[in-house]
């Protein structure tokens, strides 16, 4: 709630609440600049007219509501975790006195993953400050006094390893998240007895101005492999690192960054322009299964609708695990490739054959305009956006050599350079999402017609086809508040494909069923995609320990079980029982 008076008469009030202290210090060092010899008054006061606040709901545990609002808690506007009246948790972020400054920690919010939000007036009334900064004959610019500190909201403060430059300017660093899993296969037909995986992200931030960030990060991943297909291989990548310019209006970023756009929990039809890390298949939630890359994205607001427009200068396609991990989408060792028909000329080929991931040119670009609140969520997209996985296609010689003797040693010796190539063809997107409430239950749906998707076709040859994705899910939270359900159905149909390889139809269920229980101590869950069309069954269950705020200590299994050119067929000698710690900083 801001309103200024004529500087003419020397005297302007601004309000903004306590839960933007830091947001308070900017201001006085911007009446400092105006002019020496000012006095800055506070004067507290008690009201909600005219405030609005983000308010996020449905966690299950407070452990899992604290950490979301401190990954949510910016410098000026406080996250805080409060309980709900049905047992579960929620996060609360502001409350805001301008549409502006709601909007840009609405996008905030959005940008973190978090998509069914509420937006309203404070429950409670809130405690503002009106600020009177007055000019002061006596010219004394150290006469600055923000009054005392109020102890009684002390907590409101930030709590992260945060610290200030000797200017007062903000400065962070410190550890992200981590991760560290062991697991075990069950099958005695596995290539590996062990897939184990450790991770540790760090973060550092500078913000010199209140509309200027710097930010740099970094990840390192050490895995390793035990039995016939030993490994052992760390990396060593880079996470969001950027600069980003921001007013009340706009928000221009420039650099590595995650543009993960859709609303449904795997595989959402409208998320084209991220790059994918298929360095653990699917064994980690969609959330982790994404890298950075490098990108220009503005985004403001225009009659209320949020506009995100984002460029890929460079293409930056999906991270691949080592050649020798069994979650790589080439099996050299039994000659196969994820989702391709089985052949024993082909699976001679794979063996003996070379494969080229060398890309290279642009990533696309896309727009996103949305809206959120008052009851209906809605997005609208196109893009023109590349493949992020890798689709290997036969070197052409080697094919004609193939079908022309059909003897695997004279394509190979036949081929032009590398017998598979990794193709990321460019693909038009057009598509949507929306989600609303009813009946206590969250309705979500999206759906995306693509230009150009890879198939084979029966003599070998690529080709690309029209398709449409489609989605539709359901979340509600049945009983006591700490059971909740989540279903998703999802299908693809590939258009006008005759003579090809892959499925023209695939319709899938899947979903996540979670309950915590002992005051939110523990947690069970299961995630699970079960293909109607053809056997294709994924499972995770899991139990975690999540007393200890921000980390879990777990226990679980993924279970894999398919037919051919199935990911379940696949990876169904990969069946782990692992074991396990995540924690965020």
């Amino acid at each position: 709630m801001v309103s200024t008076e004529s500087m003419a008469d020397a005297e302007h009030r601004e309000d903004f609440t306590l839960r933007c202290l830091p947001e308070a210090e900017a201001r006085e060092e911007a009446a400092r600049l105006e002019g020496e010899g000012m006095t800055v008054t506070r004067i507290p006061v008690w009201c909600r007219a005219g405030l609005d606040e983000i308010r996020i709901r449905g966690f299950s545990s407070e452990a899992a509501a604290a950490r979301a609002a401190r990954q949510l808690d910016t410098n000026d506007a406080t996250a805080t975790s409060f309980a709900d009246a049905d047992g579960t948790y929620g996060v609360v972020v502001g409350p805001f006195g301008s549409e502006n400054r709601l909007q840009r920690h609405l996008r905030l919010v959005q940008d973190a993953g978090y998509r069914d939000l509420e937006i309203g007036p404070p429950a409670q009334p809130v405690r503002v400050f009106e600020l009177r900064v007055t000019a002061d004959a006596a010219n004394e610019p150290e006469a600055f006094d923000f009054g005392a500190p109020d102890d009684s909201n002390a907590e409101r403060m930030d709590t992260r390893e945060r610290g200030r430059d000797k200017d007062g300017r903000q400065v962070r660093f410190g550890l992200d998240e981590g991760r560290m899993e062991g697991g075990v296969t069950t099958s005695s037909d596995a290539p590996a007895s062990s897939s184990n995986h450790a991770m540790l992200a760090v973060r550092s931030s500078y913000e010199p101005f209140p509309f200027l960030e710097f930010r740099a990060g970094a990840r390192v991943d050490v895995v390793g492999q035990t039995g016939d297909e030993s490994l052992e291989s760390a990396r060593l990548d880079y996470e969001d690192t950027f600069v980003r310019y921001r007013t009340d209006e706009v928000q221009l970023t420039i650099g590595a960054q995650t543009p993960n756009w859709g609303k449904m929990d795997e595989q959402p039809p409208t998320d084209r322009l991220a790059t994918r890390d298929l360095t653990r298949f699917n064994l980690d939630p969609l959330e982790d299964r994404y890298r950075a890359s490098p990108a220009v994205r503005f985004e403001t607001t225009l009659a209320g609708h949020r506009v995100d427009a984002v460029f890929l200068p460079l293409f930056r396609p999906a991270t691949l695990p080592h050649d020798d991990s069994i979650w790589h989408p080439v099996d050299q060792r039994e000659g196969r490739l994820l989702g391709r028909r089985q052949d024993d000329a082909l699976a001679v080929l794979v063996r003996e054959g070379d494969f080229n991931d060398d890309v290279s040119g642009d990533g696309g670009g896309g727009i996103r305009i949305s809206r959120e609140g008052r009851g209906l969520d809605y997005a609208f997209t196109i893009q023109r956006a590349r493949r992020s996985a890798p689709y290997y296609e036969l070197d052409d010689d080697a094919r004609q050599a193939l079908l022309e003797t059909g003897d695997p040693a004279a394509a190979l010796d036949a081929a032009d350079g590398d017998t598979f190539r990794a193709r990321h063809p460019r693909t038009f997107v057009v598509g949507g999402d929306l989600a609303f409430s009813m009946g206590g239950v969250t309705w979500r749906a999206e759906g995306a017609w693509l230009s150009d998707v890879p198939v084979t076709t029966n003599d070998l040859a690529f080709d690309t086809v029209e398709a449409i994705d489609w989605a539709a899910s359901m979340e509600s939270f049945p009983g006591d508040g700490e059971l909740r359900v989540t279903l998703q159905f999802s299908a693809q149909h590939l258009l006008g494909a005759e003579g090809i390889q892959e499925d023209t139809e695939s319709y899938y269920l899947g979903g996540e069923i979670e309950r915590t229980f002992d005051r939110g101590r523990w947690r069970a869950r299961l995630r699970f995609s079960h293909r109607l069309d053809r056997r294709d069954v994924y499972a995770n269950p899991e139990i975690a320990y999540t007393a200890i705020p921000a980390q879990e200590f777990y226990l679980g299994a993924h279970y894999y079980e398919g037919t051919d050119r199935t990911a379940g067929g696949f990876f169904q000698d990969n069946r782990l029982i692992v074991a396990g710690w995540r924690g965020e900083f």
